[in-house]
């Protein structure tokens, strides 16, 4: 039962330090989006660990409780030797030390339902994601109290204090929001343009503050409605130092459609970054890009950076798309004839899927290439798999994993 409870506070801990969007952090996972791929992940682990430590607890009394087995008796406690186990082992007694575990845990197990149930709406998940950080520190409390006293002199105990100490200077940052704070602008939405066809709205944004630059590749969160909070979007041109933003966003889901009708020029709205290391940078020859719909976007981004600045590097360009949308599509070709880049436009609602034997059979290079993959997850992940059926090594295909929940 102790190392369910060990468990699942790590797990936790370890979620809450992904959650603060450190910078040091995002470097060192290979950018935000592998970060929140393995906060998810932690997540599942911390409530299925906490679940078996529930169950674990209680038992032992329905056992008792459907006569499968006689009360234990209890026996003699054990004198605690010394003045500091002796102080160690009253932690228990501490007011609502039960209590706080037994809140704790509903309380995680249906903010954990709320974010991964994807039916319900994003507004509700980042809501009720604020509450995590308060049930969090009534599991740290639970924790000191209830963890054997025995623990505390021995490194699993010097371990868990050093991560529970971490774990709430990290919880008053995520509150306060320091950190998010130093990093996030005002600005005004200059100028709107919508592509109908393809679905997409272009939104160039004026900052008004000092803006610490960014790749072409990266991304931010944008908030447009505070009641709605932040959204990731790609930015769509590399930063030029001019105090101009832009993103191009798909109207994929219930908030991200009515941006078109609601979002209006003037308008006043925030952005919290950049974030991402889906940067393009490598030392291979040649590089081959796969976008799928709105996965263009950051490759659009170093597509303007292209034209303007070529680089002698053979670059291929493969965008999947199910509707076809001839004023995007000629800003694309244009940009890669300024760009020197090969552009291969496919559209699956005419053409066959876009597979590797396909790209392969095109790029004459592609054993020298890089990859780069922005798009649903499903043909990523099965574009990976193919290359990888060819030889291409998992360090030579990079992909933006663009999924917060």
């Amino acid at each position: 039962m102790n190392l369910s409870g060990l468990l699942a506070g790590i797990a936790m801990i370890l979620c809450v330090i992904l959650a603060a969007r450190w910078p040091w952090l995002d470097k060192q996972l290979h950018g935000l989006d592998k970060g929140y791929r393995l906060h998810k992940w932690l997540g599942i682990t911390a409530g299925i660990m906490a679940v078996m430590h529930w169950l674990l607890n209680q038992s032992e009394g329905w056992v008792v409780g459907f006569g499968l087995l006689a009360e234990p008796e209890d026996g003699p406690d054990e004198e605690p030797v010394g003045q500091l186990m002796q102080w160690l082992s009253q932690l228990e007694e501490l007011p609502l030390a039960r209590d706080a575990g037994e809140i704790g845990f509903y309380a995680l197990v249906f903010l954990a339902v709320v974010a991964l149930v994807k039916r319900i709406p994003y507004r509700w998940f980042f809501l009720s994601h604020r509450f995590m950080v308060p049930v969090f520190l009534m599991l740290v409390y639970h924790s000191i109290a209830m963890m054997p006293a025995s623990w505390w002199p021995q490194l699993v105990g010097l371990f868990m204090l050093i991560l529970m100490v971490v774990g709430v200077v990290t919880s008053v940052d995520i509150l306060v929001r320091k950190s998010r704070r130093a990093r996030t602008v005002n600005a005004t939405v200059r100028k709107l343009h919508h592509y109908p066809d393809s679905q997409i709205l272009q939104i160039d944004l004026s900052v008004q503050e000092q803006w610490t630059g960014h790749k072409a590749g990266q991304f931010a969160f944008v908030t447009f409605d505070p009641k709605e909070g932040p959204h990731p979007f790609s930015l769509a041109r590399s930063w030029q130092n001019d105090g101009q933003l832009q993103f191009m966003v798909k109207g994929l889901g219930d908030y991200t459609r009515t941006l078109p009708e609601n979002l209006k020029e003037g308008q006043k709205v925030s952005v919290e970054g950049p974030y991402g290391g889906f940067n393009f940078e490598d030392d291979s020859p040649v590089q081959v890009w796969i976008a799928g719909g709105v996965g263009i976007v950051p490759f659009k981004s170093r597509l303007l950076q292209l034209a303007d600045n070529p680089e002698h590097k053979e670059i291929h360009m493969f965008y999947s798309t199910q509707v076809a949308d001839p004023q995007f599509e000629d800003q694309l070709r244009a940009l890669a004839t300024k760009a020197g880049i090969q552009l291969y436009i496919v559209n699956t609602s005419e053409q066959p899927l876009l597979d590797s034997t396909a790209i392969c059979g095109l790029v004459s290079r592609w054993k020298d290439a890089s990859w780069w993959f922005c798009g649903p997850l499903t043909m990523g992940t099965a574009l990976q798999k193919q290359l990888a059926s060819k030889g291409v090594k998992d360090k030579d295909f990079h992909k933006e994993l663009f999924n917060m929940r």
